[in-house]
């Protein structure tokens, strides 16, 4: 009976073990999520392996056989539980292929200079601010009244909404 199984793959090459099972026609998952990095001096977003290094593959070890798997190109090994083949539980590949497609960032409406804000994380919670402005992409400048003055405070976007 087909089951999922994590596999260990030689040095970060899951995408290349992807492509070899997709040839052969065994069904594989390689979880992504995006991030952003610094390449040649510019901030880009790109795709990375949420585990690097293991690939999920669905197959029958009494059709497929376990040399048969281990036997593609960059595949090291099959993860093992007391030395026995442990399948992955079919939830587990299900749920991370949902949270994952589910995970966007969320569009981020900013407020315009002046517009009353109310903290809604960390330690200002529940504290009003006036948006003052954005500070680059993620983050934004608020104006806080404390002790009788208007102080400047770095809030993450997703960390304040307008009143």
């Amino acid at each position: 009976m087909q089951a999922w199984y994590l596999l260990y793959c030689k040095g970060r090459r899951e995408k290349t073990v992807q492509q070899s099972f997709e040839h052969r026609q065994i069904t594989c998952y390689v979880p992504e999520i995006e991030i952003e990095a610094i390449i040649a001096g510019k901030k880009q977003r790109k795709m990375v392996p949420l585990f690097p290094n293991y690939v999920f593959v669905r197959f029958d070890p009494h059709i497929s056989g376990y040399g048969e798997i281990t036997r593609v190109p960059n595949v090291a090994s099959i993860v093992r539980t007391n030395g026995e083949l442990a399948p992955v539980e079919l939830s587990l590949v299900v749920g991370l292929r949902e949270a994952l497609k589910r995970r966007t960032e969320p569009e981020v409406d900013l407020p315009k200079k002046g517009d009353k804000v109310v903290i809604t994380d960390g330690a200002f919670a529940n504290l009003e601010a006036v948006f003052e402005e954005p500070d680059g992409e993620k983050r934004s400048i608020l104006l806080v009244k404390m002790l009788g003055e208007m102080q400047k405070m770095n809030v993450d976007n997703l960390g304040f909404r307008r009143l």
